[in-house]
């Protein structure tokens, strides 16, 4: 059973990266713990499992180097119908709080804004990681990290149902494609918030992309509620 116990457990770490404030950590995580709280039990039992598994030795041990110390989960509105993917945890700000997109961070506060654009929020949408641990230091996933936690990003995508999904990066993108998702549902791609950082002078074409997308996605979904009140 989840509880608030583990948000005591994950302070025990001192490995703080992004120099967050202790209280600020707390409250985040809090937040976590709460929105996995209210998930109905299908969900519950998936994030379970999600925390037991360890069938990538490398990541198990790399959970012990930062404060959240786990396997992360999806965050936000679990009825919402858009689903936003990203890679993994960031050592300097999921991996921390396990907060998908942590607002304290360069990447996080972008991704923030350009949702708050478009009329959302962290809790109007369902945002997850396609792969559930964070990699040590600032190394990416493992093809075999990709491997594995794709069977449990399949479980939590066929929970949420969602009628939109957001692919951010190239390897959510790989695996919308892969999996042929694009088939079943509404799907669209977009570099990771740290590719304009990194090149300012693209900053403000991403953002308005990003927001349009949000705003089609919005649009999709306001769409299809409507024909199901006909149908």
């Amino acid at each position: 059973m989840l509880n608030y116990l583990s948000v005591v457990n994950c302070l025990t770490s001192t490995d703080n990266p992004a120099n967050m404030p202790e209280e600020y950590i707390a409250k985040q995580i809090a937040k976590v713990e709460r929105c996995h709280l209210e998930m109905p039990l299908p969900l519950i039992s998936l994030y379970q499992k999600i925390l037991q598994c360890k069938k990538c030795p490398t990541m198990v041990k790399s959970r012990q180097l930062y404060r959240y110390g786990r396997p992360t989960f999806g965050f936000g509105d679990w009825r919402s119908k858009i689903l936003i993917i990203a890679q993994s945890p960031g050592y300097k700000g999921c991996g921390t709080t396990g907060y998908p997109f942590e607002p304290y961070s360069r990447t996080g506060k972008l991704f923030q804004e350009i949702l708050e654009s478009a009329g959302l929020s962290f809790n109007s949408v369902w945002t997850t990681n396609l792969v559930k641990c964070c990699p040590e230091g600032v190394n990416p996933p493992t093809v075999t990290a990709y491997k594995n936690c794709s069977y449990w990003l399949d479980k939590e995508i066929s929970l949420i149902n969602p009628l939109v999904i957001i692919a951010v990066g190239k390897p959510a993108a790989n695996y919308v494609f892969d999996r042929k998702l694009f088939m079943t549902r509404k799907c669209f791609n977009i570099p990771h918030p740290g590719y304009p950082l990194r090149k300012p002078n693209l900053l403000e074409s991403y953002k308005e992309e990003f927001r349009n997308i949000l705003l089609k996605a919005k649009s999709y979904c306001s769409k299809q509620s409507t024909m199901e009140v006909f149908l």
